[in-house]
């Protein structure tokens, strides 16, 4: 069987706008209760995730800190960018490419990092989830990447070809090197907060658009 496998968080859309929505309900929560300026609040969230990323684990710790805010207030935005309870939406053109991939018959699958509640509401929220054969929720296995554990996991259940296979994802750090060892071929997507990350040997192709995939895969 041949496969699109994707990763989610930048791949699929961008990160940094699901960090807004809730950098925003948590400005809200802090101006009532501290009087902190929403405008600065949101200010220096951005500039903290725009410099650490948003693997970084110390986030929230670091923005409540440069804004004197107790540090007995962490689990509260933990909770918040747990809940999941937010509006995002895909890159442009995402529909029109699942809806081309499926019509070609290629197996389609999600492999995703993170809290697999949060996750799962995320992939509700883009409304893509009826494309998809299988989703991977990588703490459920407890083989977060660059572990190979997930992406054989797949191979094996579904009986995928990986030499006529593809696994989509934009950070170099941690999204291709499982996946090249298994022998997914690899496409890297510039796209999000690791666009300017320097590629490495697991990447096969890197692309602009989403829609470019459409040529190494055929």
């Amino acid at each position: 069987m041949k496969a699109v496998i994707f990763d989610l968080d930048n791949t699929l859309y961008d990160y940094r706008d699901y960090y807004y929505q809730v950098f925003l309900k948590l400005s809200n929560y802090f101006y009532e209760k501290y009087q902190i300026s929403k405008d600065i609040f949101l200010k220096i969230s951005i500039k903290v995730l725009n410099k650490r990323k948003s693997r970084y684990p110390k986030l929230f710790n670091e923005i409540l800190e440069l804004l004197n805010i107790p540090r007995s207030e962490v689990k509260l935005c933990v909770d918040v960018f747990n809940s999941g309870e937010f509006l995002i939406t895909p890159y442009s053109g995402i529909y029109e490419l699942l809806d081309y991939l499926k019509n070609k018959n290629y197996f389609l699958g999600i492999i995703t990092d993170g809290n697999h509640k949060r996750q799962r509401k995320k992939i509700k929220s883009l409304g893509i989830d009826c494309y998809f054969d299988e989703i991977v929720y990588t703490d459920i296995l407890k083989s977060p990447k660059p572990s190979p554990i997930s992406y054989q996991y797949m191979i094996n259940k579904f009986n995928i070809d990986p030499k006529l296979s593809y696994y989509v994802g934009d950070d170099p750090d941690i999204d291709f090197k499982g996946a090249k060892s298994v022998g997914l071929n690899t496409i890297r997507i510039l796209r999000g907060e690791f666009s300017d990350k320097k590629g490495n040997k697991f990447i096969d192709y890197e692309i602009k658009e989403i829609n470019e995939i459409i040529n190494p895969i055929e």
